[in-house]
């Protein structure tokens, strides 16, 4: 699924992701591009939150099929 990368950087200054976030992150950046790739069952369900809250390039749809992918503990 794609979102912007915006929205990743945001997520990125005010909390802290584990390192296997951040690579998967990082290697799907391609700095020419405004959005990154990324598979939402290898990110955690903070940043899930986040992006469905805060990535205003996404559609109802992609919403639900995120909300989906959070698994409740």
């Amino acid at each position: 699924m794609k979102i912007q990368k915006e929205t990743v950087n945001e997520y990125l200054l005010t909390n802290s992701i584990d390192n296997q976030d951040e690579l998967d992150l990082l290697e799907n950046d391609d700095s020419e591009n405004e959005f990154i790739e990324i598979d939402p069952n290898e990110v955690s369900n903070e940043l899930l939150r986040f992006i469905i809250f805060n990535d205003t390039n996404l559609s109802n749809e992609d919403k639900t099929l995120l909300t989906r992918g959070i698994s409740s503990s």
